[in-house]
């Protein structure tokens, strides 16, 4: 929460918006099945963003989104070369920067 009042001070607007106040950045539940984007920051408390990267959820993690349960719970992940699966509430809390769709 710290994190988005920072960068609302800032003039950058909310992480989540899609008024593209923040270029390409945008929360991880935001992305479609076969888009390829690289992690920029976990919000959330400090035991979630140390258990997510302790999954090798790191900036600079190349994720690529293969596909979500119904109602998008879970959804499950490519990183570092192995498949991961998180709950939507886990997924919000993720800032990505978008890349482009997987091959």
């Amino acid at each position: 929460m710290e994190n988005i009042k920072a960068r609302q001070r800032q003039g950058f607007g909310d992480p989540g918006s899609d008024d593209g106040s923040l270029g390409q950045e945008i929360r991880l539940s935001h992305c479609k099945k076969g888009q390829r984007c690289c992690l920029s920051t976990i919000d959330g408390d400090p035991e979630l963003r140390l258990r997510l990267m302790e999954m090798g959820l790191t900036k600079g993690a190349q994720i690529a989104v293969i596909k979500s349960a119904p109602l998008n719970d879970p959804v499950e992940l490519r990183v570092k070369g192995y498949n991961l699966a998180l709950r939507k509430g886990q997924v919000q809390n993720i800032l990505v920067e978008q890349g482009d769709e997987e091959k």
